[in-house]
Protein backbone atom coordinates (compact mmCIF):
# COMPACT_ATOMS: atom_id res chain seq x y z
CA UNK A 1 0.00 0.00 0.00
CA UNK A 2 0.85 3.84 -0.54
CA UNK A 3 2.07 6.45 2.27
CA UNK A 4 -0.42 6.94 5.24
CA UNK A 5 -0.95 10.41 4.56
CA UNK A 6 -3.60 11.07 6.48
CA UNK A 7 -2.40 9.08 9.71
CA UNK A 8 0.65 11.14 9.78
CA UNK A 9 -1.04 14.49 9.32
CA UNK A 10 -3.65 13.66 12.11
CA UNK A 11 -1.35 12.00 14.61
CA UNK A 12 1.52 14.34 14.31
CA UNK A 13 -0.58 17.21 16.06
CA UNK A 14 -1.46 14.83 18.81
CA UNK A 15 1.38 15.50 20.78
CA UNK A 16 1.44 18.94 20.50
CA UNK A 17 -0.22 19.33 24.11
CA UNK A 18 1.55 16.39 25.79
CA UNK A 19 4.68 17.98 24.80
CA UNK A 20 4.32 21.27 26.54
CA UNK A 21 3.24 18.97 29.53
CA UNK A 22 6.19 16.50 29.36
CA UNK A 23 8.16 19.80 30.00
CA UNK A 24 6.89 19.69 33.14
CA UNK A 25 8.16 16.66 34.53
CA UNK A 26 11.17 18.35 36.26
CA UNK A 27 12.08 17.16 39.92
CA UNK A 28 15.17 18.96 41.73
CA UNK A 29 15.41 15.94 44.98
CA UNK A 30 16.85 12.57 45.07
CA UNK A 31 14.25 10.40 45.75
CA UNK A 32 12.75 7.06 45.65
CA UNK A 33 10.72 6.92 41.77
CA UNK A 34 7.67 4.95 42.18
CA UNK A 35 6.63 2.24 40.29
CA UNK A 36 3.98 1.93 37.27
CA UNK A 37 2.63 -1.63 36.73
CA UNK A 38 0.17 -3.29 34.79
CA UNK A 39 -2.76 -5.29 37.34
CA UNK A 40 -3.64 -5.91 40.52
CA UNK A 41 -6.28 -3.05 40.73
CA UNK A 42 -8.79 -3.40 43.19
CA UNK A 43 -12.30 -3.00 41.59
CA UNK A 44 -14.77 -4.14 44.80
CA UNK A 45 -17.67 -2.34 44.58
CA UNK A 46 -17.04 -1.11 41.33
CA UNK A 47 -19.78 -0.20 38.75
CA UNK A 48 -19.39 -0.87 34.71
CA UNK A 49 -18.03 1.09 31.92
CA UNK A 50 -16.85 4.54 32.97
CA UNK A 51 -17.25 3.74 36.84
CA UNK A 52 -14.93 1.12 36.27
CA UNK A 53 -11.29 1.75 38.67
CA UNK A 54 -8.70 1.72 35.98
CA UNK A 55 -5.87 2.53 38.04
CA UNK A 56 -4.71 3.06 41.86
CA UNK A 57 -1.79 4.45 44.03
CA UNK A 58 -1.29 2.12 47.17
CA UNK A 59 0.30 3.72 50.55
CA UNK A 60 3.80 2.64 49.43
CA UNK A 61 3.30 4.76 45.81
CA UNK A 62 3.35 1.80 43.72
CA UNK A 63 0.91 2.73 40.76
CA UNK A 64 -1.23 -0.25 39.26
CA UNK A 65 -3.16 0.36 36.01
CA UNK A 66 -5.45 -1.48 34.00
CA UNK A 67 -7.16 -0.70 31.01
CA UNK A 68 -8.36 -3.16 29.76
CA UNK A 69 -11.44 -3.46 31.71
CA UNK A 70 -12.15 0.11 30.22
CA UNK A 71 -15.00 -0.74 27.82
CA UNK A 72 -15.02 0.32 23.68
CA UNK A 73 -15.20 4.43 24.32
CA UNK A 74 -14.47 4.58 27.75
CA UNK A 75 -10.89 5.83 28.45
CA UNK A 76 -8.38 5.55 31.85
CA UNK A 77 -8.61 9.27 33.71
CA UNK A 78 -5.12 8.60 34.14
CA UNK A 79 -4.89 9.58 30.75
CA UNK A 80 -6.02 13.28 31.71
CA UNK A 81 -4.96 13.48 35.17
CA UNK A 82 -1.47 12.17 35.80
CA UNK A 83 0.64 14.49 34.12
CA UNK A 84 3.99 13.82 36.28
CA UNK A 85 4.51 11.02 38.24
CA UNK A 86 3.55 13.32 41.14
CA UNK A 87 0.54 13.49 39.94
CA UNK A 88 -0.65 10.13 41.07
CA UNK A 89 -1.14 10.83 44.58
CA UNK A 90 -1.11 8.09 47.67
CA UNK A 91 -4.35 6.27 48.25
CA UNK A 92 -5.91 7.70 44.72
CA UNK A 93 -8.03 5.61 41.82
CA UNK A 94 -8.97 6.79 38.64
CA UNK A 95 -12.38 5.57 36.77
CA UNK A 96 -12.72 4.75 32.93
CA UNK A 97 -14.43 8.54 32.46
CA UNK A 98 -11.30 10.24 30.86
CA UNK A 99 -12.01 11.74 27.55
CA UNK A 100 -9.77 10.36 24.36
CA UNK A 101 -7.40 12.85 22.63
CA UNK A 102 -9.12 14.62 20.01
CA UNK A 103 -8.44 14.15 16.59
CA UNK A 104 -7.40 17.37 14.37
CA UNK A 105 -8.63 17.65 10.91
CA UNK A 106 -6.41 19.48 8.52
CA UNK A 107 -7.99 22.87 7.97
CA UNK A 108 -6.54 25.98 5.68
CA UNK A 109 -4.34 23.90 3.72
CA UNK A 110 -1.42 25.72 1.45
CA UNK A 111 -1.03 24.45 -2.39
CA UNK A 112 0.89 21.26 -2.48
CA UNK A 113 -0.36 19.91 1.47
CA UNK A 114 -1.48 17.14 1.66
CA UNK A 115 -5.57 17.19 2.57
CA UNK A 116 -8.73 14.69 2.65
CA UNK A 117 -11.28 17.24 0.75
CA UNK A 118 -11.56 20.33 -1.02
CA UNK A 119 -13.19 22.52 2.05
CA UNK A 120 -9.76 21.72 3.86
CA UNK A 121 -7.87 23.84 1.25
CA UNK A 122 -7.08 27.52 1.81
CA UNK A 123 -8.76 29.47 -0.66
CA UNK A 124 -11.26 26.90 -1.52
CA UNK A 125 -13.51 29.89 -1.93
CA UNK A 126 -11.68 31.33 -4.93
CA UNK A 127 -11.41 27.48 -6.57
CA UNK A 128 -8.65 25.73 -4.79
CA UNK A 129 -9.50 22.46 -4.92
CA UNK A 130 -7.86 18.69 -3.15
CA UNK A 131 -6.73 16.87 -6.01
CA UNK A 132 -4.98 13.70 -5.53
CA UNK A 133 -4.68 14.00 -2.12
CA UNK A 134 -2.58 17.60 -2.05
CA UNK A 135 -4.19 21.41 -2.23
CA UNK A 136 -3.95 23.27 -5.97
CA UNK A 137 -5.53 26.09 -6.30
CA UNK A 138 -6.49 27.63 -9.88
CA UNK A 139 -5.06 30.56 -9.71
CA UNK A 140 -2.42 30.68 -12.32
CA UNK A 141 1.48 32.98 -12.83
CA UNK A 142 0.27 36.48 -13.33
CA UNK A 143 -3.18 36.74 -11.90
CA UNK A 144 -4.29 38.63 -8.55
CA UNK A 145 -3.37 36.95 -5.57
CA UNK A 146 -4.78 39.64 -3.22
CA UNK A 147 -7.41 38.23 0.17
CA UNK A 148 -10.31 39.74 0.81
CA UNK A 149 -8.92 42.89 2.36
CA UNK A 150 -6.69 43.19 -0.84
CA UNK A 151 -3.23 42.41 1.02
CA UNK A 152 -0.75 40.09 -1.39
CA UNK A 153 -0.93 36.80 0.26
CA UNK A 154 1.54 34.04 -0.99
CA UNK A 155 -1.21 30.98 -0.16
CA UNK A 156 -3.25 31.79 -3.06
CA UNK A 157 -0.31 31.26 -5.38
CA UNK A 158 0.35 27.58 -6.80
CA UNK A 159 3.58 25.81 -5.50
CA UNK A 160 6.70 27.13 -7.28
CA UNK A 161 4.95 30.63 -7.07
CA UNK A 162 4.76 33.75 -4.72
CA UNK A 163 2.43 36.56 -4.32
CA UNK A 164 4.44 39.46 -5.66
CA UNK A 165 4.25 43.50 -4.18
CA UNK A 166 1.99 43.83 -7.14
CA UNK A 167 -0.62 41.44 -5.72
CA UNK A 168 0.24 38.96 -8.64
CA UNK A 169 1.77 35.06 -8.82
CA UNK A 170 5.39 35.49 -9.91
CA UNK A 171 7.98 32.54 -9.99
CA UNK A 172 9.89 32.38 -6.77
CA UNK A 173 13.54 33.75 -6.94
CA UNK A 174 16.41 30.86 -7.47
CA UNK A 175 19.71 29.80 -5.88
CA UNK A 176 21.72 32.43 -6.15
CA UNK A 177 19.44 35.24 -6.97
CA UNK A 178 18.73 38.50 -5.03
CA UNK A 179 15.99 38.11 -2.59
CA UNK A 180 13.92 40.01 0.31
CA UNK A 181 11.05 38.93 2.40
CA UNK A 182 9.27 40.39 0.07
CA UNK A 183 11.16 38.44 -2.70
CA UNK A 184 10.56 34.88 -2.03
CA UNK A 185 13.36 32.12 -2.91
CA UNK A 186 11.80 29.31 -3.59
CA UNK A 187 11.19 25.73 -1.39
CA UNK A 188 14.40 24.32 -0.20
CA UNK A 189 16.44 27.56 0.17
CA UNK A 190 16.27 30.58 2.48
CA UNK A 191 17.50 34.31 2.02
CA UNK A 192 20.85 35.53 3.79
CA UNK A 193 23.91 36.64 3.33
CA UNK A 194 26.14 33.67 2.00
CA UNK A 195 29.30 34.80 3.87
CA UNK A 196 30.33 37.59 6.50
CA UNK A 197 31.04 40.33 3.74
CA UNK A 198 28.44 39.63 1.68
CA UNK A 199 26.35 43.11 0.83
CA UNK A 200 23.50 41.42 -0.67
CA UNK A 201 21.32 38.52 0.72
CA UNK A 202 20.97 36.03 -1.97
CA UNK A 203 19.21 32.56 -1.96
CA UNK A 204 21.15 29.94 -0.97
CA UNK A 205 20.66 26.17 0.82
CA UNK A 206 19.91 25.24 3.81
CA UNK A 207 22.36 23.42 6.32
CA UNK A 208 25.25 25.13 5.03
CA UNK A 209 26.88 27.49 7.72
CA UNK A 210 29.99 26.32 9.44
CA UNK A 211 30.80 26.67 13.29
CA UNK A 212 29.97 29.99 14.71
CA UNK A 213 28.25 30.87 11.14
CA UNK A 214 25.88 33.54 11.81
CA UNK A 215 22.28 32.37 10.97
CA UNK A 216 20.56 35.57 10.14
CA UNK A 217 16.48 35.75 9.58
CA UNK A 218 16.38 39.17 8.35
CA UNK A 219 15.66 38.55 5.47
CA UNK A 220 14.09 35.25 5.41
CA UNK A 221 10.30 35.12 5.12
CA UNK A 222 8.61 34.08 7.84
CA UNK A 223 6.84 30.74 6.60
CA UNK A 224 5.96 27.50 8.56
CA UNK A 225 9.64 25.88 8.88
CA UNK A 226 11.89 27.71 8.41
CA UNK A 227 14.24 28.50 11.16
CA UNK A 228 17.93 29.59 12.51
CA UNK A 229 18.46 25.99 12.85
CA UNK A 230 18.25 25.12 9.10
CA UNK A 231 21.31 27.12 8.31
CA UNK A 232 23.78 25.38 9.62
CA UNK A 233 25.33 21.95 9.13
CA UNK A 234 24.55 20.89 12.86
CA UNK A 235 21.35 21.68 12.97
CA UNK A 236 21.48 23.64 16.85
CA UNK A 237 22.09 27.56 17.19
CA UNK A 238 23.05 29.61 20.12
CA UNK A 239 21.85 33.30 20.52
CA UNK A 240 23.98 36.13 22.19
CA UNK A 241 22.55 38.13 24.41
CA UNK A 242 24.08 40.95 22.49
CA UNK A 243 22.19 43.88 21.17
CA UNK A 244 20.78 43.18 18.64
CA UNK A 245 21.78 39.73 19.23
CA UNK A 246 23.08 37.16 16.99
CA UNK A 247 22.10 33.20 16.50
CA UNK A 248 25.27 31.22 15.61
CA UNK A 249 25.66 27.94 14.30
CA UNK A 250 27.09 25.88 17.09
CA UNK A 251 27.21 22.03 18.17
CA UNK A 252 24.28 20.74 19.55
CA UNK A 253 24.41 19.39 23.73
CA UNK A 254 25.73 16.02 23.76
CA UNK A 255 25.90 13.33 26.31
CA UNK A 256 29.23 12.01 27.89
CA UNK A 257 28.00 8.39 27.21
CA UNK A 258 24.92 8.30 24.79
CA UNK A 259 23.79 4.38 25.38
CA UNK A 260 20.34 4.16 27.03
CA UNK A 261 21.64 2.36 29.87
CA UNK A 262 24.05 5.11 30.48
CA UNK A 263 21.17 7.39 31.41
CA UNK A 264 19.73 4.95 34.31
CA UNK A 265 20.07 6.07 37.52
CA UNK A 266 18.81 4.51 41.04
CA UNK A 267 16.82 7.23 42.16
CA UNK A 268 16.08 11.17 40.89
CA UNK A 269 18.24 13.71 41.59
CA UNK A 270 21.44 12.30 40.83
CA UNK A 271 23.76 13.82 38.32
CA UNK A 272 23.97 13.50 34.32
CA UNK A 273 26.94 14.97 32.91
CA UNK A 274 26.98 16.28 29.18
CA UNK A 275 28.81 18.91 27.22
CA UNK A 276 27.45 22.08 25.67
CA UNK A 277 29.15 24.19 23.01
CA UNK A 278 26.82 27.08 23.88
CA UNK A 279 28.07 30.91 25.12
CA UNK A 280 30.36 33.34 23.67
CA UNK A 281 33.81 32.48 22.99
CA UNK A 282 33.27 29.04 23.36
CA UNK A 283 35.20 27.04 20.07
CA UNK A 284 34.64 23.78 18.47
CA UNK A 285 37.55 21.97 20.75
CA UNK A 286 36.84 23.07 24.00
CA UNK A 287 33.02 22.41 24.75
CA UNK A 288 31.78 23.56 28.66
CA UNK A 289 31.15 20.61 30.83
CA UNK A 290 27.66 20.56 31.94
CA UNK A 291 24.71 18.84 34.42
CA UNK A 292 21.74 17.91 35.40
CA UNK A 293 19.70 15.95 37.30
CA UNK A 294 17.33 12.19 36.79
CA UNK A 295 13.98 12.47 36.73
CA UNK A 296 11.20 10.21 37.96
CA UNK A 297 8.81 8.89 34.87
CA UNK A 298 5.70 6.61 34.67
CA UNK A 299 8.16 2.80 34.84
CA UNK A 300 7.76 -0.17 35.88
CA UNK A 301 11.35 -0.42 37.23
CA UNK A 302 11.38 2.39 39.63
CA UNK A 303 14.87 3.81 38.53
CA UNK A 304 15.21 7.41 37.17
CA UNK A 305 16.56 8.51 33.93
CA UNK A 306 18.92 11.49 32.54
CA UNK A 307 17.59 13.49 29.53
CA UNK A 308 18.59 12.61 26.19
CA UNK A 309 20.25 15.58 23.98
CA UNK A 310 20.15 16.46 20.53
CA UNK A 311 23.53 15.74 19.62
CA UNK A 312 23.44 12.16 20.58
CA UNK A 313 24.35 9.65 18.38
CA UNK A 314 21.06 7.90 18.70
CA UNK A 315 19.37 10.99 17.66
CA UNK A 316 21.70 13.20 14.86
CA UNK A 317 22.06 9.51 13.00
CA UNK A 318 17.97 9.18 12.52
CA UNK A 319 16.86 12.43 12.15
CA UNK A 320 19.87 14.98 11.52
CA UNK A 321 21.83 13.25 8.95
CA UNK A 322 18.58 11.82 7.08
CA UNK A 323 16.71 15.52 7.23
CA UNK A 324 19.95 17.58 6.15
CA UNK A 325 20.44 14.69 3.53
CA UNK A 326 16.85 15.03 1.56
CA UNK A 327 16.86 17.07 -1.42
CA UNK A 328 14.55 19.65 -0.42
CA UNK A 329 14.58 21.59 -3.72
CA UNK A 330 13.04 19.17 -6.04
CA UNK A 331 10.46 18.77 -3.66
CA UNK A 332 6.98 20.48 -5.27
CA UNK A 333 6.13 22.30 -2.01
CA UNK A 334 4.79 25.55 -1.29
CA UNK A 335 6.83 28.40 0.22
CA UNK A 336 4.44 28.65 3.41
CA UNK A 337 4.23 24.73 3.81
CA UNK A 338 4.50 23.33 7.44
CA UNK A 339 7.02 20.62 5.53
CA UNK A 340 6.07 17.67 7.32
CA UNK A 341 2.10 18.60 5.87
CA UNK A 342 3.62 19.07 2.31
CA UNK A 343 2.46 15.73 0.56
CA UNK A 344 5.66 15.48 -1.64
CA UNK A 345 8.08 15.64 1.42
CA UNK A 346 5.33 12.70 2.75
CA UNK A 347 5.86 10.72 0.22
CA UNK A 348 9.66 10.98 0.36
CA UNK A 349 10.24 11.19 3.89
CA UNK A 350 7.82 9.31 5.46
CA UNK A 351 10.60 6.78 7.30
CA UNK A 352 12.05 10.08 8.47
CA UNK A 353 9.11 12.06 9.33
CA UNK A 354 8.20 9.11 11.83
CA UNK A 355 10.81 8.46 13.29
CA UNK A 356 12.04 11.70 13.99
CA UNK A 357 8.22 12.54 15.62
CA UNK A 358 9.39 9.39 18.25
CA UNK A 359 12.64 10.60 18.66
CA UNK A 360 11.72 14.39 19.12
CA UNK A 361 9.27 13.54 21.63
CA UNK A 362 12.25 11.72 23.88
CA UNK A 363 14.13 15.41 24.06
CA UNK A 364 13.30 17.82 26.61
CA UNK A 365 13.77 17.87 30.24
CA UNK A 366 12.51 14.54 31.63
CA UNK A 367 11.03 13.50 28.31
CA UNK A 368 12.61 9.71 28.38
CA UNK A 369 12.14 9.60 31.67
CA UNK A 370 8.76 9.59 31.32
CA UNK A 371 8.31 6.62 28.22
CA UNK A 372 11.48 5.24 28.83
CA UNK A 373 10.13 1.51 30.32
CA UNK A 374 6.90 1.95 30.06
CA UNK A 375 4.88 -1.03 30.81
CA UNK A 376 2.47 -1.97 28.06
CA UNK A 377 -0.87 -0.85 30.38
CA UNK A 378 0.85 2.51 31.27
CA UNK A 379 1.58 2.81 27.11
CA UNK A 380 -1.76 2.57 26.44
CA UNK A 381 -3.44 5.46 28.92
CA UNK A 382 -0.73 7.90 30.87
CA UNK A 383 1.50 7.76 27.80
CA UNK A 384 -0.48 6.79 25.12
CA UNK A 385 0.21 10.43 22.92
CA UNK A 386 3.98 8.62 22.42
CA UNK A 387 3.08 5.01 22.04
CA UNK A 388 0.01 5.87 20.24
CA UNK A 389 -0.99 2.47 18.23
CA UNK A 390 2.28 1.04 19.75
CA UNK A 391 4.15 -0.24 22.91
CA UNK A 392 6.90 -0.68 24.35
CA UNK A 393 7.42 -4.20 23.22
CA UNK A 394 7.67 -2.79 19.79
CA UNK A 395 10.85 -1.43 18.61
CA UNK A 396 10.20 1.78 17.19
CA UNK A 397 6.69 3.26 17.11
CA UNK A 398 5.66 5.29 13.36
CA UNK A 399 2.07 6.00 14.19
CA UNK A 400 2.79 8.79 16.65
CA UNK A 401 3.35 12.19 15.31
CA UNK A 402 4.77 14.61 17.89
CA UNK A 403 6.88 17.12 17.72
CA UNK A 404 6.99 18.07 14.87
CA UNK A 405 5.88 20.74 15.60
CA UNK A 406 9.47 20.82 16.79
CA UNK A 407 10.50 20.27 13.66
CA UNK A 408 7.56 21.54 12.10
CA UNK A 409 9.19 25.02 13.08
CA UNK A 410 12.12 23.90 12.57
CA UNK A 411 14.20 26.08 14.60
CA UNK A 412 11.92 26.00 17.75
CA UNK A 413 12.49 22.74 18.74
CA UNK A 414 16.21 22.98 18.18
CA UNK A 415 16.32 26.59 20.17
CA UNK A 416 14.99 24.97 23.34
CA UNK A 417 17.67 23.21 24.18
Amino acid sequence: GGVDHEGIILNMKIFVAALVLVLLTATVKSDKCRIFSCGGVDHEGDGKGADYTCATVGADLTVKVNVDKCDTGAYCKANNDWITPESATVNSKLKCNGIPTPTPTPTNVVPGDYCTADKDCYGNDKGAKCTSGACTPTIKETESCADKDGNADHKLCPVGLYCKADKTCAKTIAAGQKCSTADLCSFGLACYKATATATDTTCGKLFSLDYDGVADLTAVHPSAWTGPAFFCKSYYTWTSADAPPKTYCRNPPKSDDTTEAALMRDESGKDCTYKTWDGAGVTADKPTATKDTSKCGFNKDGSAYCNKRIGDTWYQSEVVQKLTSLELTKLSCHVDTGLVSCKAFIDQGADWIKSSAKRSAELGDGSWARVAKNDNCVAKSITNSYWGDSSPDSALSYSVFSTLVMLISLASMVVLF
